[in-house]
């Protein structure tokens, strides 16, 4: 364990007591889950002469705690990740992830947030190692603004580079009725100290009679004046017996001009388009299907399914086309509860044969055949456990075995602290 890890924890247990302290007469909240599991499995090595058997181990913790009072809102939030392999050394190991860790002090009215945080606003998508404010709560009008800088890919925290990958952005949201929701955004991150990404975008979502919903969004690139990004999206739920859903997507890849990708290749933008469509034939019997393609200057793929789900199973056909290669296969699941819900059988079957585009004759066609089976076991509501096997056949192996065991727990509690009279009661 690296000793910065061990410094976030030590930090997150002394918020943890220090709050109750800090703030008085507020009811105070822990809830929060740990989850682990061990994943066996072969790692083939580069030239494919040797393998070794793996024994990947996770340990997942999310925590929240929150002060609640008449008039605001504390609360801390974590989410982290450490993952060691307990069979082979690998120089990463132990590696750790913290995706998030902020404070957050809410008055209704408005809410300040500080540390790392997941931020989807408009054009501007990002983990941020900063600060947002939020003022206008859940009225009409509602400002918010960030400031910080992109956390590193490796979710770990680092005190150097700051100043040369700085972000941030401002998104306004309306809401003139009940059924309709319009946003308008800015962002722009660095890379290196120089501007890499700049964009303004709208996007709205409108209730409209009948039972039909509507989506849109613009976002355009400051830096070369194109749209980044079109979507447009329109769903159906008026009936009781039918769904439908369709939607139009323009997209072009966000790259860094110094990026490699961008310096060794061209890429291009695509379009896209999505449909689909489920029948309840009654309460447990569901009808699908979809279909959806992207587009590129010369060329088309696209991706078809067919499927009906029931009670205790589903089965799909689908199959693909286009400049990606064809494919075509179908897959079929289900689950058996047991014992009252507590334990549950379940299992996968997926077949398909399929063929890369540079293959013409039939002759050149792969299988992949995989299976899924497992239990899951829930004692209560603070705990589930489960294990399941995984298989997977094709024409380089005929076994790949793999087990997945889990642990899931969750926990709570809540007490009442008062400096004034100075006792807790829990």
């Amino acid at each position: 364990m690296t000793r910065l890890y061990n410094i976030t924890l030590l930090f997150a247990l002394i918020v943890s007591l220090a709050l109750p302290v800090a703030v008085r007469a507020m009811t105070f909240l822990y809830t929060g889950q740990t989850r682990s599991s061990l994943y066996s499995y072969e790692r083939l090595h580069h030239d494919g002469t040797d393998s070794d058997e793996n024994f990947r181990f996770n340990q997942f913790l999310r925590l929240k705690l929150k002060g609640v009072s008449h008039k605001n809102t504390v609360s801390f939030n974590t989410y982290m990740r450490v993952s060691d392999d307990l069979s082979v050394d690998y120089s990463s190991d132990p590696n750790w992830r913290m995706y998030n860790a902020y404070f957050k002090w809410d008055t209704r009215a408005s809410n300040l947030s500080l540390g790392r945080q997941w931020l989807h606003l408009g054009p501007g998508s990002m983990t941020l190692d900063g600060v947002k404010l939020e003022l206008g709560g859940s009225g009409k009008l509602k400002f918010t603004g960030y400031l910080g800088t992109e956390s590193p890919f490796t979710s770990r925290f680092k005190s150097s580079g700051y100043d040369k990958t700085g972000s941030g952005g401002l998104y306004v949201r309306m809401k003139p009725s009940r059924k309709l929701s319009i946003g308008a955004g800015w962002y722009q991150k660095n890379r290196y100290g120089e501007t890499a990404f700049r964009e303004i975008g709208v996007n709205a979502n409108a209730t409209l009679p009948n039972g039909y919903k509507l989506y849109g969004r613009l976002d355009v690139n400051m830096l070369t004046d194109q749209i980044q990004k079109g979507h447009l999206r329109l769903r159906y739920h008026g009936h009781k017996r039918f769904n439908f859903f369709g939607e139009y997507k323009h997209y072009k890849p966000r790259l860094f001009y110094q990026s490699y990708y961008r310096r060794k290749f061209e890429p291009k933008g695509n379009d896209q388009l999505r449909g689909g469509v489920n029948v309840f034939l009654n309460n447990d019997i569901t009808l699908n299907a979809s279909y959806s393609s992207i587009m590129m200057e010369d060329e088309t793929s696209g991706y078809f399914t067919l499927g009906a789900a029931g009670t205790y199973g589903w089965v799909n056909y689908y199959k693909g086309h286009g400049f990606g290669g064809d494919e075509d296969g179908f897959a079929l699941g289900g689950s058996i509860p047991m014992a009252h819900h507590k334990f549950e059988l379940f299992g996968t079957l997926d077949y398909s044969r399929f063929r890369y585009f540079e293959l013409d004759d039939e002759s050149g066609r792969d299988y992949l055949f995989s299976t899924i089976f497992g239990m899951h076991w829930k004692p209560s509501e603070v705990v589930d456990a489960g294990i399941q096997f995984e298989d997977v056949n094709n024409d380089l192996f005929s076994n790949d075995w793999r087990v997945l065991i889990n642990i899931n727990v969750n926990f709570s509690s809540a007490f009442k602290h008062s400096t004034s009279s100075g006792n807790e009661s829990h």
